[in-house]
């Protein structure tokens, strides 16, 4: 487990238009950083579940970092380098997909940023950060609200009511804890 002011940070990369996002999630929320690990399909699910992982003694429903965010689960065919975030939900064991791109960031490094675009529902801010000799917005990846949603995935799936992607769907309407 990561400590408190460390961040996972993690690139998602759109196969259409090359489109790049940074996303982080606090150090304690993160159990484990697996690299490669064996995904297992599972049939008739959504397709933002990548599929299940079982890793020390404990089924994880793997998400898809890529088609969650972005609609888009891809990855360079000739990269077959992929990493797997197990985070600590108490709710549901859940890990995430997030390629081959991680970094580990603290909250020192953060630059104040003026970012006057929406910020994405499954975020709680936005700060800035040097990746790749740039500065680069970061999205904090609520883990509370990634919960959320993937119940709500779950229950509108059996419903015959899921469309991907996220980005294009309902499920962006999850609601903040301040709005509850």
């Amino acid at each position: 487990m990561l400590q408190r002011g460390i961040w996972m940070i993690f690139r998602v990369q759109s196969r259409e238009d090359g489109a790049v996002q940074y996303w982080g999630i606090p150090g304690e929320e993160v159990r484990e950083i697996v690299h490669r690990p064996r995904v297992y399909p599972v049939p008739r699910v959504p397709d933002v579940i990548a599929g299940c992982l079982w890793y020390r003694g404990r089924i994880y429903t793997v998400i898809s970092a890529g088609r969650m965010i972005l609609g888009d689960r891809w990855q360079n065919p000739s990269d077959m380098n992929y990493y797997i975030a197990v985070l600590n939900c108490v709710e549901a064991p859940l890990a995430l997909e997030v390629g081959s791109w991680l970094n580990i960031g603290s909250e020192e490094e953060w630059i104040p940023l003026e970012y006057d675009r929406e910020i994405p529902t499954l975020a709680t801010g936005v700060v800035g950060w040097f990746a790749e000799n740039q500065r680069v917005p970061v999205f904090l990846l609520a883990p509370d609200r990634l919960v959320q949603w993937v119940d709500r995935v779950a229950v509108d799936f059996a419903r015959k009511e899921f469309t991907s992607p996220m980005i294009r769907s309902r499920w962006t309407d999850v609601p903040r804890r301040d709005e509850e």
